[in-house]
């Protein structure tokens, strides 16, 4: 029996009747559905919470094998569990709406994600500075579209020249960007939901 049913296809079946079980929930109000949808909430929430402590100690066994064997930068391997020790055990033992969790969020953490913001900014604007390079027509069009809309939007100097400019900026805005954006977020569900069904029946090679 053990051989029929291997404990990948127990997975894989247990996940699918739970996505049928949310889907049909979702458009059929029956009590016996959403009771059970609302359960299997519940076991979300508590599976998320051991998937922290999990990839908690993963990747402090990650680090700790580095730190061992002083590979690459595993100094910064040291901080790194030393911060995830620290943040935990504050976390558990004074709960996070202690003063001292968040003033480790407040103080340290947003400083951390305001400065990795930044440097994505810095990234953003070298690419587009890339992109900007006029080579073709099609380059030639973003840089003029993307300049309007700078000089429209952004900076007050495109009002200054003719009022025409930030509303032709606006209109820009208002139907060439939310069309194409439209059609990103279209594909962008296609292919999640092609990936979410080749998940679901086991045929995605990552699952």
């Amino acid at each position: 029996m053990s051989g029929i049913i291997k404990s990948r296809e127990i997975v894989l079946g247990l996940t699918l009747l739970c996505a049928i079980i949310m889907a049909v929930n979702y458009y059929v109000s029956v009590q016996v559905i959403s009771t059970t949808a609302s359960t299997i909430v519940s076991w979300g929430v508590i599976i998320s919470a051991f998937s922290v402590i999990l990839g908690a100690i993963i990747t402090i066994r990650f680090h700790l094998g580095r730190i061992q064997k002083k590979r690459g930068d595993w100094l910064w391997s040291i901080w790194l569990i030393i911060s995830i020790i620290v943040v935990y055990t504050i976390g558990i033992t004074f709960t996070a709406t202690s003063y001292i969790y968040q003033w480790i969020i407040i103080n340290v953490l947003s400083g951390l994600s305001e400065t990795v913001y930044s440097l994505v900014g810095l990234f953003a604007i070298t690419a587009a500075y890339r992109s900007f390079r006029i080579r073709n027509t099609d380059a030639g069009i973003l840089f003029a579209v993307a300049t309007i809309v700078i000089i429209g939007q952004n900076i007050p100097i495109g009002e200054m020249i003719s009022p025409v400019i930030p509303a032709f900026a606006k209109w820009i805005l208002d139907y060439p960007n939310v069309a194409a954006n439209t059609a990103v977020v279209m594909a962008e569900l296609v292919v999640a939901t092609a990936y979410s069904i080749r998940l679901l029946i086991g045929r995605e090679r990552g699952a």
